[in-house]
């Protein structure tokens, strides 16, 4: 179990920290019924959890509540007094309120169960993502196209206008993503030729078109053009980007300079915050006046407003310059994920992308399972790469074991970390395994790599006959393992949670290259890029570069590194 912590306004518990008050630093969770988060959200006198594989609790100002959706649900989304859950077929529930519409209901009430949104089943549309604001909401469907509902005071529903509408509209097509926040008037979405719009609440410069003007038809940001953007997050008075530029991760806020960060530009365009340029960042989150920077170490910067300790240094003092949270026993080495809420923030486990050598989401959330042993359920083709031994022989050696001790060992051969090595020794050696410490996830997973026999799912590549005049086109199938392609890309991911993906065994990437995919997908398995000579090193880290950003690994991920290391044995720009 990994520990999470919060810090800020705590009324009612909101932050699953025991107690009324705020909490100046850190804290760790102690109401017993919210240990093992899996997902974790705060809007102001709401909160949502959701626990182990599927137990889901939503926080208001009265108590916690746990909740029962006929669903698995992929997807938690906590807004200002509303939260959303997006389920395994693409439906969409929302709890709490519904004052302006947020929630997608026609009844302006308060919804004390988890309810149905009806326009989506009714316009047989599936929602892939889900994005809970200030009394609003935003949905992107599996066709890409960008919904939104609730509060347009501030024109954040792109319709050109500031007038309330009830229902749904839509904002745009063909969207990649949206990014928006759970106290923000203002929004942003990427499509999927990279471009960025930006529409809403403008007043304090947040959109960092260089005036001061709200924008109520989506507008294009010129700032972004060009840009690999890794993340942005809109808070009320102030957005923040992170920006990869020549392999660094950089911050960029715009906004109302009380909360710039030490951003001396003009508040209403984006400036960058060099004080976090060598901190390697890789997420970013704001809250109403504050923002948050988590580095791949699990350090945590902080900056803005601070009334209710949200900065969580220990005072209620403000602060300009983005400053280091002390938090005691946090693990570096474990994925972690950093939010905000209105006037708080937290920090749990990220099970939502795994490392190239941690696959502890898969372990937790046991999703892709085709195997059980004792009740505990785990992937067959996994556990056969990583102990070199047929499924009947595993499940006769493990079934001996007691439950405590069998998710021990299960979690060494997902994770590779163990606090019983006697234990892990000792069940290794039936299976011939000398050492267990030489034991490697990405040394194993390369005998599961094209393998045919164990696969669960191909990938279509268009190739080319050389050797043909008339160059005809013909088709190579890869065969690969969901799980692993899951566990390493919050893209596919997405898409095998998809009902749709699921009823289907092949997927075209006929439009990408196939010799690069074909690198790439070797990565996934083995955490290493080989170039044979035949490959062009230049075409390569450049699609490579790019399917990096495409399929969404977490930049923990060692691919930049491998490219950087390529680009200098041949001497590349």
């Amino acid at each position: 179990m990994i520990t999470s912590y919060a810090w800020g306004l705590n009324s009612y518990s909101t932050l699953g920290v025991q107690g009324t008050g705020n909490l100046q630093k850190p804290q760790k969770l102690n109401i017993e019924k919210l240990q093992n988060i899996n997902k974790f959200g705060v809007g102001y006198e709401i909160s949502g959890f959701i626990v182990g594989e599927q137990e889901i609790y939503v926080r208001n100002s009265t108590s916690l509540t746990k909740h029962e959706l006929p669903e698995t649900v992929t997807q938690m989304s906590v807004g200002t007094y509303h939260a959303l859950f997006l389920t395994e077929t693409g439906k969409v529930y929302n709890v709490l309120k519904n004052s302006n519409g947020q929630g997608g209901q026609k009844e302006k009430k308060l919804f004390n169960t988890p309810t149905k949104i009806p326009f989506f089943e009714e316009k047989n549309l599936i929602i892939r993502k889900i994005e809970a604001a200030y009394e609003a909401s935003y949905f992107i469907t599996d066709t890409d196209k960008l919904y939104g509902c609730g509060k347009n005071s501030d024109g954040q529903l792109g319709q050109g206008n500031t007038s309330t509408k009830d229902g749904f509209c839509l904002i745009d097509e063909d969207i990649f993503r949206v990014f928006s926040g759970q106290t923000a008037h203002t929004f942003l979405f990427e499509k999927n030729d990279g471009r960025i719009f930006g529409a809403g609440k403008n007043s304090d410069g947040n959109l960092g078109t260089g005036n001061k003007t709200n924008v109520s038809k989506p507008q294009l940001l010129e700032f972004f053009e060009g840009k690999k953007v890794v993340d942005i997050s809109c808070g009320l008075f102030q957005t923040a980007a992170l920006i990869t530029e020549s392999g660094l991760n950089r911050v960029y806020v715009t906004g109302k300079t009380e909360w710039s960060g030490g951003n001396t530009q003009n508040s209403s365009v984006f400036g960058v915050l060099k004080i976090l340029d060598d901190k390697n960042i890789e997420q970013i989150c704001c809250g109403c006046q504050h923002c948050t920077a988590l580095t791949a170490t699990n350090e945590v910067y902080t900056w803005g407003y601070n009334a209710y300790g949200q900065l969580g240094n220990n005072t209620t003092t403000n602060n300009k310059v983005p400053t280091k949270v002390i938090i005691e026993g946090v693990d570096p080495n474990v994925p972690m994920k950093i939010g905000c809420g209105c006037y708080s923030t937290m920090l749990y486990p990220n099970y939502e992308i795994a490392t190239v050598n941690d696959f502890a989401q898969l372990f937790e959330r046991k999703e892709f399972t085709d195997l059980e042993i004792n009740g505990i359920k785990c992937h067959k083709h996994f556990l056969v790469g990583r102990l070199g031994a047929d499924v009947e022989t595993i499940t006769k050696v493990l079934s001996t074991y007691s439950n405590e001790n069998l998710e021990d060992f299960l979690y060494w051969v997902y994770v590779e970390r163990t606090k019983k090595p006697n234990l892990i020794s000792e069940i290794c050696k039936k299976f011939n395994i000398e050492d267990f410490k030489k034991k490697k996830i990405n040394i194993d997973l390369r005998n599961l790599y094209n393998d045919e026999d164990s696969k669960d799912f191909k990938i279509l590549v268009k190739c080319d006959d050389e050797d043909d005049e008339e160059e005809e086109e013909f088709f190579e199938e890869i065969p690969v393992h969901k799980f692993i392609l899951a566990a390493k890309s919050e893209l596919f991911r997405e898409m095998f949670l998809n009902v749709q993906v699921q009823k289907n065994s092949v997927r075209d990437f006929s439009n990408k290259s196939p010799e690069s995919l074909e690198i790439f997908i070797k990565y996934l398995y083995t955490g290493t890029i080989e170039l044979t000579a035949d490959d062009d090193p230049e075409l390569t880290v450049e699609e490579l570069s790019d399917a990096h950003e495409y399929y969404r690994l977490n930049s923990r991920n060692t691919i930049q590194t491998h490219l950087r290391r390529i680009s200098k044995q041949f001497n590349l720009k």
